[in-house]
């Protein structure tokens, strides 16, 4: 429920991931998540594909699971 298109996750970004960014996101297409990084360093990508398996440990850990 949580992986609709608009929706903010909290990611770990930057600093060996000790930082959190809220990443946008900007599509769903079958088991495709697309997320908006919302501070690209120079040389990152604005955009990246996961997989609703990869971003799973992550929904369990916000859901309290």
């Amino acid at each position: 429920q949580m992986l609709k298109k608009g929706s903010k996750l909290p990611l770990p970004a930057g600093d060996g991931g000790r930082e959190k960014a809220n990443f946008q996101i900007d599509n769903v297409k079958g088991d495709e998540v697309t997320l908006v990084n919302p501070k690209p360093k120079p040389g990152e990508p604005v955009k990246t594909v996961h997989s609703k398996k990869e971003l799973e440990p992550i929904l369990k850990g916000l859901a309290g699971l």
